[in-house]
């Protein structure tokens, strides 16, 4: 996975589905961080953490993912100001 990239991950097996869309902070064996991105496009202020065996789908490179890569990239790009360093590798890794 390209550093930096935005990743979209789901969990859609419960009564309260969580949405995702952002850019890893970090990746655990069980759980992964996530600086998410709100419904206005804007860094919100503090990142999410969601449990592996939660997540149903990732997507990266997708159509809307890409849409926010490019809404960053003409918008100037908050996260990477507080953003720790991403690992490249992060899903291959359990």
């Amino acid at each position: 996975m390209p550093e930096g990239a935005i990743v979209i991950l789901e969990d859609e097996t419960t009564d309260d589905p969580e949405f995702l869309i952002g850019r890893l902070m970090e990746v655990g064996r069980d759980e992964i961080m996530v600086r998410f991105v709100t419904g206005s496009g804007a860094w919100a202020d503090e990142p999410s953490v969601i449990a592996t065996e939660r997540i149903t789908s990732c997507q990266i490179d997708s159509n809307y993912s890409l849409f926010y890569a490019r809404h960053f990239a003409r918008n100037g790009d908050e996260s990477q100001k507080k953003s720790p360093t991403h690992l490249s590798r992060a899903f291959g890794e359990r």
